[in-house]
């Protein structure tokens, strides 16, 4: 399962490696067959990289995240949402193949990880469109 193992992190142009982070733990709601994935983005929670020159936990950005995955259907429903940042000061990075400014890494809460899933692009609201595919459901389950 992915409790414990998944984190969001939230990038910017002046945080490129993570402005805001949260471990994902699982919530139980009582169905059995829906998984929820919840966690508090901080900027408390980043790990700066080795070599990397951005403090952890200067910004005043905060957000919350939640993932449902309905595990018989494969269906999901994803919800980022962040204040502090503006969607234009969010940073596309990972890459041509990701490049988005959110992301979900496997790791634990004291480590940077690889991108595990790449949530989307951020919509005009400021709310963040996901893209996951039922292969990124299958790995969250």
């Amino acid at each position: 399962g992915a409790n414990g193992g998944l984190y969001v992190n939230v990038h910017s142009n002046a945080f490129p490696s993570g402005e805001v982070r949260g471990q994902l733990a699982e919530v139980h709601d009582g169905d059995p067959s829906i998984l929820t994935l919840e966690a508090m983005l901080t900027p408390e929670a980043e790990v700066v990289p080795p070599g990397g020159l951005e403090p952890a936990g200067v910004s005043d950005a905060m957000g919350t995240a939640r993932i449902t995955v309905d595990t018989l259907t494969q269906l999901y429903d994803a919800e980022i949402n962040v204040d502090g940042i503006w969607p234009s000061q969010l940073a596309p990075v990972g890459g041509p193949a990701v490049n988005s400014p959110v992301h979900l890494h496997i790791g634990g809460p004291d480590e940077n990880g690889p991108i595990a899933i790449n949530t989307g692009a951020p919509g005009g609201d400021g709310s963040i469109q996901p893209l996951l595919t039922t292969d990124d459901t299958a790995m969250m389950a």
